[in-house]
């Protein structure tokens, strides 16, 4: 394989269906930042979904309190849920 083929990315880390987002505002951004600290980036649909996850309503409670995800085998949904609930911690 030639180095542009192993950088080239297949897929969206968009979801094809999903539910409309709100525009309250999110801890995703620091949840995505700790883990970049901690030597663990997230993938790109990881940070989308915990963008979307961690938003919080205007008295600071969770927008949602379940979030549901489809996702095949050995994708990384453990990261993303450690990261959830060390958000949930804050």
């Amino acid at each position: 394989m030639t180095e542009s083929n192993q950088k080239r990315l297949i897929g969206s880390p968009l979801p094809r269906i999903a539910t409309l987002q709100t525009t309250n505002p999110t801890k995703g951004d620091d949840v995505i930042q700790l883990a970049s600290e901690m030597g663990m980036p997230l993938l790109p649909w990881q940070e989308y979904v915990i963008k979307d996850g961690c938003r919080v309503k205007p008295d600071g409670t969770w927008q949602s309190k379940t979030n549901c995800l489809l996702i095949s085998r050995q994708n990384g949904k453990t990261t993303l849920l450690k990261f959830r609930i060390l958000a949930d911690l804050s």
